[in-house]
């Protein structure tokens, strides 16, 4: 009988429409449950503190937990009161994260699970449940990076159409991205997102807890899980995160709307399936580089470059077996450095991004368009494709379960 408990880490920051996730949690339908919430910001001088809106948001969101009689035990985390907020270094979302984490793991059981939230994405009342399935299903695996779809802004809005054509574009870069990697087999085959992503406290405590990065720390959360194993990318359920514009973090969602809708896509770029490969071919030569010395693989020059020309030399002294040596090989060369090879072999421009999208279209046989154009296409085109993406890869999940992927 599955009676791990799931705690919920929702870090909270200058939010005025927290009620909608506060209900979302308390309808679902997973009964043990606890919900551990940090309200945060960074440290105000005292003369503007009164003049913040985050400050004055972040005190109104501390009356309103408290007064709310919530089905599950609350716990409320206070980083924005004066003399509790972050000092300046230490702020972040990722710093928010680490906390809640931190103090969940600190009364939780190795074999509960924390579930990582946002307080602007919308669950459905099944999604606790689902995420937990998935645990007792796979009691192996070391996190979950849950399905995701952003919700387009409604049209009576003003800049509605810039707001959605840029969401979709980024969650097109998303989703072609991952579809990139499984095609591959890539190792670190998966995207994490921080309201969509869960993990067994034991695999927490392992990797020795999360980095708090300013950006991108859900990022390097399950690069590091994904070096202690299984990574599940599928359960049944789907988060619903804003498409809002945002400049809270240096990346992600709210950054790529923003710059989305300046036209400037230099940092969510279609790379094309090519660069994969060569990737994918460089984890095939690792096999040969433990008993050979060789310079034939696509990612010498960038390994040699990043590492230093005798960089496997290292791993191959201290690996008693090529499939230890393979292993350390692939560690390496992990998703933020295969990140970075595509990142330095590849200009970003609109004419490549949709060359390279329609290419993967016709790999999965979308017939709807033969020449993909991103400077010309429609909100209806953009989201048309962005619904084929995200059914092939769920599609594509559920038959890899079947078939006993990973």
């Amino acid at each position: 009988m599955f009676v791990s408990k799931a705690y919920i880490a929702l870090p909270i920051m200058n939010e005025p429409d927290l009620a909608m996730v506060m209900a979302d949690i308390a309808k679902q339908t997973y009964q043990n449950m606890e919900v551990f919430v940090c309200v945060n910001q960074a440290e105000v001088p005292r003369l503007q503190i009164k003049k913040d809106v985050s400050y004055l948001q972040n005190q109104k969101t501390l009356l309103y937990l408290q007064s709310l009689d919530y089905p599950f035990p609350l716990h409320i985390i206070d980083k924005s009161s004066e003399g509790k907020a972050w000092t300046l270094q230490n702020y972040g979302v990722g710093m928010a994260r680490k906390t809640l984490m931190d103090a969940i793991v600190s009364q939780a059981n190795f074999k509960d699970v924390i579930l990582s939230m946002d307080a602007d994405t919308h669950y459905p009342c099944e999604y606790v449940a689902s995420v937990m399935a998935v645990f007792n299903a796979k009691p192996k695996a070391v996190g979950l990076a849950n399905p995701y779809f952003h919700p387009l802004v409604e049209t009576s809005q003003s800049y509605a159409s810039a707001i959605n054509k840029a969401i979709l574009r980024y969650e097109i870069y998303m989703r072609t991205y991952a579809f990139h990697l499984g095609l591959t087999k890539h190792p670190y085959s998966f995207t994490a997102i921080g309201s969509a992503m869960a993990l067994p406290v034991w695999a927490y405590c392992k990797i020795g807890g999360l980095s708090p990065h300013k950006s991108g720390e859900d990022f390097y959360l399950f690069q590091k899980l994904a070096k202690l194993g299984p990574i599940e990318t599928f359960s049944g359920t789907v988060a619903y995160p804003s498409p809002r514009a945002s400049q809270r973090v240096c990346f992600g969602t709210g950054p790529a709307v923003i710059k989305g809708m300046q036209n400037d896509w230099k940092s969510y770029p279609i790379y094309p399936l090519s660069l994969f490969q060569n990737i994918e071919k460089t984890y095939q030569a690792f096999a040969r580089l433990y008993t050979e010395d060789i310079s034939d693989y696509p990612l010498y020059t960038f390994l040699s470059d990043k590492f230093g020309l005798d960089w496997y030399r290292p791993l191959r002294k201290n690996a008693k077996t090529q499939a230890q040596f393979q292993k350390n090989c692939v560690e390496k060369l992990d998703a933020l450095r295969s990140l970075q090879y595509l990142k330095a072999s590849y200009t970003q421009n609109d004419a490549e991004d949709s060359k390279n999208l329609q290419n993967l279209l016709n790999i999965l046989a979308y017939s709807h368009c033969t020449h993909f154009d991103f400077t010309t296409a429609s909100v209806e085109d953009l989201d048309q494709i962005r619904c084929f993406l995200a059914g092939y890869n769920w599609e594509m999940r559920m038959r890899n379960e079947v078939e006993g992927f990973r």
